[in-house]
């Protein structure tokens, strides 16, 4: 877990305490912040979690052979008011000036009907391996 606080310089704005909690085995880091800040969260990510080798964004700066931006090798989460939302930092195409970065955050509903799929595909596909016919009858996260 790393923890840090990140600040504005020279400027009024509040402070945003940061905790990361790193799960390199499924490479997801999940943010726990107060509010969302998408400056200090985008410096964070950039910046901070790079320097401990957890790269969570992607660069539209370095494609693939296909000119498709790349994924980024951890996924992100930001936790907010105890609402966990799927989100992705991507630094943008610079090609002159300072790099510059957006944070879109997924609606956390979205999330919950993509695992509720996934664990319906899994069951669909144990029953399956034992021998056991099963059908959809409804459709799940509709």
């Amino acid at each position: 877990m790393t923890r840090s606080l990140m600040k504005h310089t020279m400027s009024e704005l509040s402070d945003l305490p940061v905790e990361a909690l790193v799960d390199a085995e499924r490479k997801k880091v999940t943010l726990r912040v107060p509010r969302v800040d998408s400056a200090l969260i985008i410096d964070f990510v950039c910046r901070v979690l790079p320097d401990q080798g957890i790269v969570a964004f992607r660069d539209d700066n370095i494609k693939n052979a296909a000119w498709l931006t790349l994924k980024a090798p951890y996924t992100l989460f930001i936790e907010v008011f105890d609402v966990v939302h799927k989100a992705h930092v991507v630094r943008l195409a610079s090609i002159s000036g300072p790099p510059q970065a957006t944070l879109v955050l997924e609606d956390p509903a979205q999330e919950r009907k993509r695992r509720c799929l996934e664990t319906a595909t899994d069951v669909l596909r144990a029953l399956h391996d034992r021998g056991v016919e099963a059908r959809v009858v409804g459709s799940v996260g509709r």
